[in-house]
């Protein structure tokens, strides 16, 4: 059970990744941190879903300069939690 949890929650991750790393259209999630994003990531790693490979590649898609200068330029200041 805890592994198709895992597997789930990879395939999750990886299929957020791939489009956009929730972007959607023109907005970002702002409920989504990139710092939640890299565990997820590094979870999938972890549990084998990802390759070693597949994880750098989409680490470096996180944390380029350019998503993250979206990230933060739309991202609102005092978020509601």
């Amino acid at each position: 059970m805890k592994r198709i949890l895992l597997l789930s929650s990879a395939a999750l991750s990886l299929g957020v990744c791939f489009t956009g790393c929730l972007i959607l259209g023109n907005r970002v999630d702002a409920n989504r941190s990139v710092g939640s994003d890299l565990t997820d990531l590094k979870k999938a790693r972890d549990g084998g879903a990802l390759s070693e490979s597949e994880y750098q590649k989409a680490k470096a898609q996180l944390l380029s300069p350019e998503r993250l200068r979206n990230a933060d330029a739309k991202t609102p200041a005092n978020p509601a939690r």
